[in-house]
């Protein structure tokens, strides 16, 4: 069975990304119009979504898409950001939480910009603040990332849930330890052991039940 950077680059991988990413989109189309549509009138926006730009695959740039929890009005507010950003709403917030502004990724797994599972996608200048929080890592990790697709679950995304401010130099050095681990182990069932058990996990966190994503069998 193919493991590390062998798994992470094969079509074993890409396989499931379909399989799996199809079966998932075809199971939450219900819960993502309702989403959308709750979205709309809560942000008073007529395009539910948001469009951001992330690094991905090779270190090229690609457009993920969100579920919008913040009103456009309020984007430009210096409020620091992560799952509790105070700029989104109550119902965004709930949104955040329980990760279904994340729903409509489904579509970039399935057109090959991510996977499933990995790495958090990152944004250019968080890539900087990885270095400066883990500078004898950094190599490691920054290879790894940019040769496989940052993906919608992982141990990392689960991680961060459990913080208010998302954007600490020691939540950055975790993230960066968790990636690392998920690169060097990961494989086939790795991957359906993450997907098994990151809702659950992801529920727990938020609700102040889980301490550490380690524990529940994320990484």
């Amino acid at each position: 069975m193919k493991q590390g950077i062998d798994y992470l680059t094969s079509q074993t991988k890409r396989r499931l990304d379909v399989l799996g990413g199809s079966t998932l989109a075809a199971m939450s189309l219900p819960a993502a119009a309702a989403v959308g549509a709750c979205v709309a009138m809560d942000t008073r926006e007529v395009n539910p979504f948001f469009v951001q730009e992330r690094v991905g695959r090779g270190g090229e740039a690609f457009a993920t898409l969100k579920f919008r929890t913040i009103a456009r009005a309020a984007m430009d507010t210096s409020i620091t950001q992560g799952t509790f950003d105070s700029r989104a709403s109550r119902l965004g917030t709930i949104i955040r939480q329980t990760g279904l502004d994340e729903l409509p990724q489904l579509y970039n797994v399935l057109e090959g910009t991510m996977s499933l599972v990995g790495a958090r996608p990152m944004l250019p200048e968080s890539i900087d603040d990885m270095e400066f929080a883990a500078p004898k890592l950094f190599p490691d990790w920054h290879t790894h990332y940019l040769a496989a697709k940052p993906g919608l679950a992982g141990p990392s995304q689960v991680y961060r849930h459990h913080f208010r401010d998302g954007n600490s130099r020691k939540i950055y050095r975790r993230s960066v330890e968790l990636d690392l681990k998920y690169f060097t182990s990961a494989s086939l069932a790795t991957d359906i052991k993450i997907l098994t058990n990151t809702p659950l996990a992801m529920l727990k966190a938020n609700v102040g039940i889980v301490e550490n994503s380690e524990t529940h069998g994320i990484a």
